[in-house]
């Protein structure tokens, strides 16, 4: 069980891009960045997964890359 700090919007892109993921979670205690799926889908963005890695859209443009490492997937939102 972790304490939540602070719920808020979080930019979600590269670049200065307007999009947002809503009511993202603050936990000081968390030392990585970790967004939910399902939440971004919720949203109305789409998120794609290969064998090498990931992107997510939206209203069809792509916003952010990831790469695969072991079984995690890690965004590139830099």
């Amino acid at each position: 069980i972790h304490p939540i700090q602070h719920v808020g919007n979080v930019p979600f892109g590269k670049d200065g891009d307007q999009t947002y993921i809503n009511n993202v979670v603050h936990d000081l205690t968390i030392t990585k960045n970790l967004v939910s799926v399902s939440q971004i889908v919720e949203q109305g963005m789409q998120v794609c997964f290969n064998h090498e890695g990931c992107f997510t859209k939206n209203e069809g443009q792509r916003i952010t890359r990831g790469r695969r490492e072991d079984e995690m997937f890690i965004l590139d939102t830099h």
